[in-house]
């Protein structure tokens, strides 16, 4: 059986509705890695990032079908699955985040962490498609105690 996640989805006409939709996990493919979200942030840029979804591109981050799309957050990650041979279970970044549980990339390594490759990034602004390496000591754990906890 199949690895369930979700995604907190937002209709993109009416911000006032919401809905949290399982998400069936399946295996990365060759290059890719699934990272868990482990934790994001609630900040007023969460509001921004949705009423100028459109206008700013910020919904093609992480597209979602039938007028429904997903906020990104700033937060922190960790690989759970790993088909590419940079990254390995249990490493833990710091960066842009969807709501959900999980995000499928597709990384390439650079001297602070990675960069996400997606397609659908390609032509958006580079900031948010760096991620910083954040080790699993207290220092980074200290900043997430007002995040949200995904898991």
């Amino acid at each position: 059986m199949a690895a369930q996640g979700w995604d907190l989805l937002v209709l993109r006409s009416d911000l006032h509705q919401t809905k949290i939709a399982p998400v069936t996990l399946g295996d990365p493919a060759e290059g890719e890695v699934l990272f868990r979200v482990e934790s994001f942030a609630l900040t007023a840029n969460n509001v921004t990032y949705a009423v100028a979804g459109d206008q700013i591109g910020y919904w093609r981050f992480f597209p979602k079908a039938g007028g429904w799309g997903c906020i990104p957050a700033w937060g922190y990650g960790v690989v759970e699955a790993s088909a590419h041979p940079d990254f390995a279970p249990g490493e833990r970044f710091y960066g842009y985040w969807p709501m959900a549980s999980h995000l499928l990339a597709t990384p390439r390594r650079s001297r602070a962490g990675f960069v996400d490759e997606a397609a659908c990034r390609a032509d958006l602004p580079p900031a948010y498609n760096q991620y910083v390496d954040a080790p699993a000591d207290a220092r980074y754990r200290m900043s997430a105690r007002c995040s949200i906890r995904c898991s």
